[in-house]
């Protein structure tokens, strides 16, 4: 009998050498003036490498949440090919590293997960410069950058003590730092790139959060 084709999964992007980490941009609810201050930082310090962590499209019109706007794909491929890909490659960065999120998995969720995440997105957004991977994870250098399907104040600090590594976490849209028990690593949630304001479901429910989101 032949063998049935199984896929693997160990080949996790690995950066070795500075990165600019740009969580959750949230396409087309990106808050471009935020993203152009932190590339002036990087194109300064001479950074050629963004890491986007997740969440990097938003996904509305496959969102579980009601009180949506009306943007749908074709908003975000617009935004993505027109706007963010621009600018990143204006402000210097040649090399894209696309970890994906919660908001990318709305995508093969509203295909009943027929097709793997990692391959709808880049079937949607093909880009030569941008590697987009099947993981919600990725090392730059031994710092683990990750988009975690918690997003509680410790998730950060969790996932530090199992990796026994530097963490950065995105997801959560705040801004934590914590240190682990063994002192020996630090842990981050460091808040979001988008615009809040542009968030129809989030800035017209009640009761309205005193908790705001964080630009990271």
């Amino acid at each position: 009998m032949e063998e049935l084709w199984v896929p693997t999964y160990a080949n996790h992007i690995q950066v070795n050498e500075p990165a600019l980490i740009l969580p959750d941009t949230h396409l087309p609810y990106t808050d471009y003036e935020w993203v152009e201050r932190t590339l002036r930082v990087a194109k300064r310090l001479r950074i050629k490498t963004a890491v986007l962590a997740g969440d990097v499209v938003d996904g509305n019109a496959y969102s579980r949440w009601g009180n949506n706007g009306k943007e749908g794909l074709e908003h975000e491929r617009q935004a993505w090919y027109n706007e963010l890909h621009p600018l990143l490659s204006r402000m210097g960065i040649k090399k894209k590293k696309w970890i994906l999120g919660n908001h990318e998995d709305r995508f093969a969720r509203a295909m009943d997960y027929r097709t793997d995440t990692g391959d709808l997105i880049r079937a949607l957004f093909p880009t030569p410069d941008t590697e987009i991977s099947d993981y919600h994870w990725c090392y730059v250098y031994d710092v683990y950058v990750c988009h975690p399907k918690g997003a509680g104040e410790k998730e950060h600090l969790k996932i530090a003590e199992q990796v026994q590594t530097h963490v950065i976490c995105g997801h959560s849209h705040h801004w934590y730092m914590s240190q682990t028990n063994s002192g020996k690593h630090m842990a981050f949630q460091i808040g979001w790139c988008g615009d809040e304001n542009k968030l129809k479901y989030y800035m017209t429910s009640a009761p309205h959060g005193s908790k705001r989101y964080v630009q990271g």
